[in-house]
C-alpha cells in the first residue's frame, strides 16, 4: 500500500546533489523513494488535492515564490521529529519561511493534515 492517498500533492525542494549521498538509506527507510521522489526538503505534505491544482493555484505557487530571494542551503547535520530522521537545512529559515507563506495562503493544507496541532505545532513538527 502507497503512504499515501491517490491524488496527494507535496511541495518540495527538490536537492539533487544530495541524492548520491543519500540514495541507499532512502530506499531502505523512505517509502517515497519507490514513488519516483528524489531526494527533497518538503515545504508542505499534503498540499491540495490534485483535482484542486489549476492555473490559479499553479500561477499563484509562482508568484509565492518568486517575491522570495534565492538562497543556499547546507546539510550539516541530523535532525528528527516523530517518525523521521532528515538531514537539517542550514539555514532553515529561508525553508521555514516558503512553509509559513504557503500555510497563509491555504490555510486549508496544514502541515502533515494537521496532526501536529496548531500553526506553532505544525512548525515545530517541520523541524
Amino acid at each position: 500500500m502507497a503512504p499515501f492517498e491517490i491524488g496527494e500533492t507535496a511541495l518540495v525542494v527538490e536537492v539533487p546533489s544530495a541524492e548520491p549521498l543519500v540514495r541507499g538509506l532512502r530506499e531502505r527507510y523512505d517509502s517515497s523513494a519507490a514513488y519516483g521522489m528524489p531526494a527533497h526538503v518538503t515545504v508542505l505534505y499534503p498540499f491540495l488535492p490534485r483535482e484542486r491544482l489549476d492555473d490559479g493555484v499553479l500561477a499563484s505557487l509562482r508568484d509565492l515564490f518568486a517575491e522570495r530571494r534565492p538562497f543556499e542551503v547546507a546539510f550539516g547535520g541530523v535532525g528528527r521529529f516523530p517518525g523521521v530522521l532528515y538531514l537539517a537545512p542550514d539555514p532553515e529559515g529561508p525553508l521555514r519561511e516558503l512553509t509559513e507563506a504557503v500555510m497563509g495562503r491555504w490555510p486549508e493544507a496544514p502541515p502533515y493534515g494537521g496532526r501536529f496541532g496548531g500553526p506553532a505545532g505544525r512548525l515545530r513538527a517541520l523541524r
